[in-house]
């Protein structure tokens, strides 16, 4: 009963006088410094600096359109990304002179693939093509997705009614891969559509599975008006 219990020493004889610890082993003060710095160093080689262009095949664009309609403006999210040799390809046979960086190279395509995209991304509402407001480019590196092109087109959505068609003609001499989706913001707005409704939930395609009597590009429809039965794909 009164015997002292092994492990009832108190807790400062854990670490002796000269920093050895109660097992006979001397604690390093620098070793979780060490291991932080280890870490670290890790992480540096297994994170690349820039998740640019090359997780896609050279000669190859990957693609991905979010497609937002809300009462008074269509908005679109348009991200792609291609290899570091098709960036450079695609600026040559524009006649332009390509960065030597591989970041100054991402900034100067995207620049140059913003001015462009609108032009043969096509917009129409009952046959009758609508205009984007200047394009706003950005870096984002999602993925393999390092390029994003946000465009808005003004137009009174809120009580129409007609074909919406979404059709992009860009990148049409390259081969890849393609995910759309189209959602409305505001209920009522869309009565059906052949679109996924966010990204993650549409399918990756291939443009070479697409007719091939037909442009392979990436194409939204849907039909405007009051939906009599509520949908989630109509809801934020």
């Amino acid at each position: 009963m009164g015997a002292e219990r092994p492990f009832a020493r108190p807790v400062r004889s854990i670490l002796a006088a000269d920093g050895r610890s109660g097992n006979g082993w001397r604690r390093d003060p620098a070793s979780p410094r060490r291991t932080l710095r280890a870490l670290l160093w890790i992480a540096w080689i297994l994170v690349p600096r820039s998740s640019g262009a090359h997780d896609v095949p050279p000669g190859m664009v990957e693609r991905a359109i979010q497609a937002t309609v809300r009462g008074d403006r269509l908005e679109i999210a348009y991200r792609f990304g291609l290899h570091e040799t098709t960036i450079r390809d695609e600026l040559s046979r524009a006649g332009l002179h390509a960065a030597e960086r591989l970041e100054e190279l991402e900034r100067q395509y995207l620049d140059f693939a913003t001015a462009r995209l609108a032009a043969k991304l096509s917009v129409t509402l009952d046959g009758k093509r609508l205009t984007a407001a200047p394009p706003v480019g950005e870096l984002i590196y999602q993925h393999h997705l390092p390029f994003e092109c946000r465009l808005t087109y003004w137009n009174r959505f809120e009580g129409s009614e007609g074909r919406l068609v979404i059709d992009d003609g860009n990148y049409r001499d390259l081969p890849g891969f393609f995910r759309v989706a189209f959602k409305a913001r505001d209920a009522g707005l869309v009565r059906s559509t052949d679109a996924a409704p966010i990204l993650v939930r549409a399918e990756r395609r291939s443009a070479r599975q697409l007719d091939p009597f037909h442009a392979a590009r990436p194409r939204i429809e849907a039909t405007l008006g009051a939906n009599t039965r509520p949908d989630a794909r109509d809801r934020p």
